[in-house]
């Protein structure tokens, strides 16, 4: 039965009108007391939780974009222009746009043979991070990344020049998808403001009482402590600067498979 069909009997029955006022003054009482709307995985299909679990689990538990969070993350947008930072996020983007092979999805995908002149021309568009690179390094770059456009099958042809260049058969997100609010662009999106939203999250949680825990170790076999030494503060100041870990626990010298209460457990050590 229909959401529709169900309310207007109901309505009537109860003596309830519900209008734009009504559902005003309705969401306003549930937020008074420590409630809040949201959803699964359907948006159609809403939900009333308490607000801590949702700011808990905010993928699992959903809101809805109301008038002042699109404001806010629109503005935060607007300062970031979906600039990718990091070569990380590049990596993932690529890898999104660039694929060596077809898909099922003819609609969103065209094969395209592409050179590294003109990958490395649409990367300078959405990043500066290789600012410093020319096309030689680019490709080499890729090559280390391993990245997906590396599998296609290459083959030489005239450019427009007149010049022997070497290109790939790559599957291409069409330019219709490139826009904002499309197919890469929501891509883009998430990959640049997937830790900002991953630290509000966290700091939500820090509000209610919350306290986050580190963990990190490294594994047995290394014998300069200095290099070990270093690596786990890289791995801490990590963990402080990007999950804003109050606290970090160290295993500095076990293995993956050791149980956690074995973990540096020296082996003459009496329990």
């Amino acid at each position: 039965m229909s959401q529709d069909n169900w309310c207007s009997p109901n309505q009537s029955r109860l003596g309830l009108e519900i209008g734009p006022t009504r559902a005003v003054d309705f969401l306003s009482g549930i937020v008074k007391i420590g409630l809040d709307i949201c959803y699964k995985d359907d948006p159609t299909m809403p939900i009333i939780l308490c607000a801590k679990p949702i700011d808990q689990n905010p993928y699992k538990n959903r809101r809805y974009r109301n008038e002042s969070t699109t404001n806010e993350n629109d503005q935060a947008e607007v300062e970031i222009q979906h600039t990718i930072v990091k070569q990380t996020q590049l990596v993932e983007f690529l890898n999104t746009k660039y694929l060596p092979f077809g898909v099922e999805n003819s609609d969103v995908y065209e094969p395209k043979n592409l050179s590294f002149n003109e990958i490395f021309s649409d990367v300078l568009k959405v990043t500066n991070v290789l600012n410093d690179k020319t096309v030689n390094g680019f490709s080499k770059w890729c090559s280390n990344k391993k990245l997906k456009l590396m599998e296609a099958t290459s083959k030489r042809r005239m450019n427009e020049a007149g010049q022997k260049v070497t290109t790939r058969l790559l599957y291409t997100l069409k330019n219709k998808f490139v826009e904002y609010h499309t197919i890469l662009g929501a891509a883009l999106e998430d990959i640049v403001m997937l830790l900002p939203r991953h630290q509000d999250n966290l700091n939500k949680m820090k509000e209610t009482g919350y306290e986050v825990i580190g963990y990190t170790r490294k594994s047995k076999g290394e014998n300069d402590d200095m290099k070990r030494i270093r690596l786990l503060n890289l791995m801490v100041e990590k963990l402080k600067t990007r999950s804003l870990a109050d606290r970090v626990f160290v295993s500095p010298n076990s293995s993956a498979g050791d149980p956690l209460n074995k973990r540096d457990e020296k082996k003459n050590q009496k329990r």
